[in-house]
Order: structure tokens, then C-alpha cells, then sequence
């Protein structure tokens, strides 16, 4: 999450690494209920880097996790993100 580093690979072909400002969903808690204006099952996610101006990041560039592989999770347990969805699918938080 933030801090952590990513690869920006540019359409170009070059990779260039960055970190993480802010990593996100809009979203709100009420009543014991996680809401969102987005739709849930394809999530509007937030994503701020470090350092890097939108100038720097052309149309077509992919965000690359390093190290990881595809759909791992944090060494230290799942993401926020799916930690929520997880108690979505069982039930109210």
C-alpha cells in the first residue's frame, strides 16, 4: 500500500519504478454497511503515485506490482480492499 513500489511500464517499453502515495475506493461506512457510488463487483479504485506528474504516464501504461505473483496478497495479510470484500460475501461487517 502506500510506500509500496510499483512499475509503471510505458508503452515505449520503459519501466520505470515509483511508490505509492494513495491507493483507494470511494467509499463510506454506515450502520455496520460498506457503501459505494461505484459498482462493487468492478470498483472505481484510486490510484496516487509518488514523484510522477500525469504528463510523466501516457495513455496505455500498465501498473505492475514487482515480486509479486498475480493475485498475491501483502505478506502481512490480505489488502483493506479485500479484507472488505471478503465480509461482504459473508455478510455485514
Amino acid at each position: 500500500m502506500r510506500g509500496d513500489t510499483v512499475e509503471l511500464r510505458l508503452p515505449d517499453g520503459q519501466i520505470r519504478r515509483a511508490a505509492i502515495r494513495l491507493f483507494g475506493i470511494d467509499g463510506w461506512q454506515k450502520d455496520g454497511y460498506f457503501y459505494t457510488a461505484s459498482n462493487p463487483a468492478d470498483p472505481d479504485l484510486t490510484l496516487s503515485i509518488q514523484d510522477v506528474e500525469p504528463a510523466d504516464i501516457p495513455a496505455g501504461t500498465q501498473v505492475w506490482l514487482p515480486d509479486r505473483d498475480p493475485g498475491s496478497s501483502p505478506q502481512n495479510g490480505p489488502c483493506s480492499y479485500c479484507q472488505m470484500i471478503q465480509a461482504t460475501d459473508d455478510g455485514p461487517v
